[in-house]
């Protein structure tokens, strides 16, 4: 025994290791997780509730996630609900504490963990502190007595004698149910009477109790729980003796069970053998270390085959990416998926040396696996060398039926030792040729499958190193840990599609299921129709649409089905009918139906994240068919379209803050297209005097003109403290306005059309206001009024949630593309002409702080031309996620969005934003500026060496050969490099003349999640 280690003797060790075996509360400190850390104490509930009531109003009221809801007793007016980390914690009190539920306000605190029930039975045992006389009673059973007592408690009672206690039992509750009907129907209590006289005392006949014809061995299911046998001290597969909160996580073997049949005492041993022979523990409650966690055995009672589902103690899995030869397979596995709403997989199809490197490039995180399971044949040597070894991967797995599988080619991507590599020393031989913390390990999956029948000679492999995440059989985790997301993974939003506010959108996002679930609500005033199409376009056109019809035939019978137009806007059905679930509610004037973010279908349209331009088109004839129906045609206020983003991520529950409203004031709206409505607001005093932060913002519409306003910003007034901005109010554009509100240019808000509030995560928030600040701001808003209606009145602006209470984070912005200079132009006449601004890891490098920034929302910027705009997000060479994309861009509709998951950025990653731009109706080149006929997108600035702009614009025409020898001048040049700091001057360093980073493995394309079709011939009522 070592005397030293890390300084302390081993009399100290054992001392402190005494000092936690009797610490009621050391178990919180051993790692992993408990429910007992994070734990709120709720009090002040109604009388009446449920538990899944309550995880309900949590889950989609507030966006929490409870681990457990712990209840003393039913009724109780007090629980605990557990969380899976502090943040957690704390949502869940600013959330519940206060909240008037049910006639009662509820009361939400952190609650102290409970003392761990194994020590405090050990210490009141030392303490010979006397046991109830049950505890006393159960010591002096044997252990087959005590499982039988917990399992089949009548298991020592004859089966005539078990009838008739179970008959008295049924006929006890009926008196009492009897009873209730009597007390509860005055009017029936004589006739009660008559009846109980002839049915021995109940007012119904109560037949004798039927025996089963079964007796033994009749379970067909059963979870056993995996544990140690406190008797044998060994693994054992069984059930537990009594729960972990009276003091007892031992677990008894199922041998002596009669209810269980002898075929599933069979699965269970051998099981248990298997377990026995590994070298992973079990899974312990009491400090939650350990991998074998529960077995469950079903068996069929028809056919005699058993199944065994294995659990693992790892609590998640980030992410599976699967290869596989066979199309067929992969096909059955994204349907299992999909069955199953387990949305962190993915499969893709073809060979694992031609997938593998770009399929390892969507495998973001610390812990990737790589599991490969190749034919005999194996691997191509250049396949370890230059695939695997590309990252710090964890230890890879190799799948194999035998020994002599070990000998193949991928063995040479080490350094054998002893010219071969057998058995368990494939693991050290490659280990030589890996980097550090890289090794290859083998799992010996199969116990008692040899090449000669008997157990492979890889079982006699050490295993002293052994880790959690080096676990082959964690795969199966993902594959049998069904994640039932339900209501957690559902966003909700809203729009109005006419300018009159009479045609009101609302959609449900279901990323479990990847639908979508549309509901049009119409007022009372909005105009009769006799068919309706709904739907989408690329920018927003009937031509080339896809829709959803709901139409009236000349005989008044309704037709609903989904269709599509083709270049001149004629309507023709679809052979795939993806318009889903329509359900016409007369009452409440509601039509509602679903559909999938792809049906894969080429008459219909993707739904992606970003822009989607919502089309719809009305008419009042009776018609006799659909086909060849003219959605043009109609005149302008029976058609329209609006631009939403309607993949908008899970709502954050909202913060409690204060409310500062930045709005217009009564103002006529001037009887244009279209009118740009600045306004200067001096902030309040409590504002200017004191630091705050946004901690989430929304719209705040006049009633009645949602159809009107269609996007609003709030810009800063970057200049001095001191500096006093007039109170400007009028249209942005005129002649008239002071030169000095031109500093009002920082976006602190963003909302556009259909977009849902925006809550900054609980860590940040973003900055406004103090002493050393300016005290103005300006709210710009953008009308859109294509009636030319002159009698507008509006009073729309920002809602601000604001708290002087500070985030642990400032949120900032980091603007990247390119500087807004006449170097950059985009030649006339191109459909998509492409522009890329580069964040080099350069820059990255020395911008950033040592631990990364974490991005949660992003704002893309374009002018006129812009269609499209999409940020690359690149570590070490291999493509991450994109950052965000929007392949429908528009420069009318612009909103800060947030991001569906965080992403983490570290010094050193590569950054690269793409815009394209449309520039067919255009016969010049466009020049980079700041005016909206020039073109933009706000950057961390960084350019290409290019000409005057004389010289562009002398420039015509735009041949493709002068298109091309442009767009290779700015993707091959050396780049200027505009590396700021937030005050706008360069970090340190030459930025001139510096290549472009290249992208060694792109990220691939993801895979299309398809629905099942069905071919539809004949139109349905």
């Amino acid at each position: 025994m070592a005397t030293v280690t890390d300084d302390k003797t081993t009399e100290q060790i054992e001392t402190q290791e005494k000092a936690e075996a009797n610490d009621e509360y050391a178990y919180l400190d051993r790692g992993g997780f408990s429910s007992e850390i994070y734990k709120v104490e709720l009090r002040g509930l109604p009388k009446y509730y449920g538990i899944a009531e309550l995880k309900k109003l949590m889950i989609q009221k507030f966006g929490l996630n409870p681990s457990k809801i712990k209840r003393p007793s039913y009724g109780s007016h007090w629980l605990y609900a557990c969380f899976q980390n502090d943040i957690e914690r704390a949502r869940a009190i600013a959330a519940l504490n206060g909240y008037f539920w049910k006639g009662k306000t509820l009361k939400a605190e952190a609650a102290k963990p409970a003392p761990d029930p194994l020590v405090k039975k050990r210490k009141l045992e030392e303490e010979g502190i006397s046991m109830d006389k049950k505890q006393k009673y159960d010591l002096n059973k044997t252990q087959e007595e005590r499982l039988k007592d917990a399992t089949t408690p009548y298991w020592n009672i004859p089966y005539e004698k078990q009838l008739n206690l179970k008959e008295s039992d049924i006929k006890q509750l009926l008196v009492k149910l009897d009873n209730e009907i009597w007390n509860n129907n005055k009017a029936m209590r004589s006739q009660i009477e008559e009846l109980r006289k002839v049915n021995n005392g109940l007012s119904f006949e109560l037949k004798p109790i039927e025996k089963s014809p079964i007796t033994e061995g009749y379970r067909n299911k059963c979870e056993f729980t995996i544990g140690i046998d406190e008797e044998s001290k060994l693994q054992t597969v069984g059930f537990r003796l009594g729960s972990y909160a009276t003091g007892t996580v031992g677990v008894a073997p199922v041998d002596s069970l009669i209810h269980i049949s002898d075929k599933m005492k069979k699965a269970v041993l051998l099981f248990q053998n298997f377990v026995r022979q590994s070298p992973l523990p079990p899974f312990s409650p009491a400090n939650y270390s350990g991998y074998w966690h529960y077995l469950t055995v079903r068996q069929s009672m028809s056919t005699g085959d058993v199944m065994l589902i294995i659990a693992m103690h790892p609590q998640y899995c980030g992410k599976v990416l699967g290869i596989e030869l066979i199309p067929e397979a992969v096909k059955d596995a994204k349907r299992n998926t999909e069955l199953n709403n387990i949305d962190n997989c993915e499969f893709y199809t073809g060979r694992a040396e031609d997938k593998l490197s770009s399929v390892l490039a969507r495998a973001v995180g610390d812990d990737v696996i790589a599991i490969v399971d190749p034919p005999r044949a194996g691997l191509p040597s250049s396949y370890l060398k230059e695939q695997l070894l590309i990252n710090d991967y964890q230890p890879g797995f190799r799948c194999g039926c035998s020994v002599g599988d070990l000998t193949i080619p991928l063995l040479n991507g080490g350094s054998p030792e002893q010219g071969g590599c057998f058995g368990c020393k494939f693991r050290y031989s490659v280990q030589g040729g890996l980097q550090k913390k890289k090794s290859v390990r083998f799992l010996n999956v199969w116990q008692h499958i040899g090449d000669d029948g008997s157990s492979s000679a890889v079982a006699g492999c050490p295993w002293a190193a052994m880790t959690i995440h080096f676990l082959v059989a964690s795969m199966f985790i993902c594959a049998l840990k069904i994640r039932f997301l339900g209501e957690q993974n559902v966003a909700e939003s809203q729009t109005v599609l006419d300018t009159n506010g009479n045609m009101l959108l609302k959609w449900r996002v279901n990323y479990s299921t990847r639908r979508i679930q549309f509901q049009l609500e119409l007022s009372e005033k909005a105009q009769p129709f006799n068919w309706l199409a709904l739907g989408f376009s690329d920018r927003g056109a009937l031509e080339n649409a896809d829709v959803c019809l709901l139409w009236t035939d000349y005989k008044e019978r309704g037709h609903f089905e989904d269709a599509h137009t083709d270049k001149n806007g004629r309507l023709y059905r679809d052979k795939y009918q993806n318009c889903e679930s329509f359900y016409l509610n007369v009452e409440y004037r509601t039509i509602s139906f679903q559909r999938f973010f792809d049906t894969c279908d080429d008459d219909d349209y993707v739904i992606g994240d970003g822009t989607t331009h919502i089309v719809w088109a009305r008419g009042s004839d009776l018609l006799f068919s659909s086909k060849g129906l003219c959605l043009p045609c109609v005149d302008a206020k029976n058609k329209g379209f609006v631009r939403v983003r309607l993949l908008t991520p899970i709502a954050l529950p909202q913060p409690k803050a204060k409310q500062l409203y930045i709005t217009n004031k009564d103002i006529k709206v001037p009887g244009t297209d279209t009118t740009y409505w600045c306004k200067i607001h001096k902030l309040p005093d409590y504002i200017n005097e004191k630091p705050h932060h946004i901690v989430q913002f929304e719209s705040a519409i006049t009633r009645g003109n949602e159809g009107l306003v269609h996007h609003m910003e709030v810009f800063y007034c970057d200049a001095g403290s001191d500096i006093q901005i007039p109170l400007y109010e009028g249209s942005c554009f005129a002649a008239d306005r002071p030169e000095i509100t031109k500093a009002c240019s920082k976006v602190k808000s963003a909302w556009a059309m259909g977009a849902p509030p925006f809550t900054y995560p609980q860590e940040a928030g973003l900055p406004l206001g103090g002493p050393n600040a300016n005290k103005y701001v300006m709210l710009e808003v953008h009308y859109n009024n294509p009636e030319l209606k002159q009698d507008w009145v509006d009073s729309s602006g920002i809602l601000l949630h604001v708290t002087a209470d500070l985030r642990r984070y400032d949120a900032a912005i980091m603007e990247l593309g390119l500087e807004y200079t006449d170097k950059m132009a985009i030649p006339g006449g191109q459909p998509a002409f492409p522009l890329t601004g580069y964040c080099i890891p350069q820059c990255t490098g020395v911008g950033l702080p040592s631990e990364g920034i974490v991005v949660f929302g992003s704002q893309l910027h374009t002018h006129l031309t812009g269609v499209a705009v999409w940020t690359r997000h690149v570590r070490h060479g291999i493509e991450l996620p994109i950052l965000n994309k929007d392949l429908h861009y528009s420069t009318h509709f612009q909103e800060i969005r947030i991001l569906h998951r965080p992403v983490k950025v570290l010094p050193g990653d590569y950054l690269e934003t793409t815009c394209l731009y449309d520039t067919r109706e255009k016969r010049n080149a466009t020049i980079g500026g700041h005016a909206i006929t020039d073109e933009m997108w706000d950057s961390m600035p960084i350019s290409n060496n290019a000409s005057p702009r004389e010289n562009y614009l002398s420039i015509g025409p735009w041949t493709p050969l002068r298109t091309q020898a442009l767009h290779k001048l700015y993707t091959e040049s050396p780049l200027s490099m505009q590396c700021n700091r937030s005050d706008g001057n360069r970090f340190q360093g030459d930025w001139e003349d510096i290549l472009i980073p290249k992208i060694k493995i792109p990220l691939p394309e993801p895979p299309r999640v398809c629905p099942q079709h069905e071919d539809v011939e004949n139109e349905t009522e």
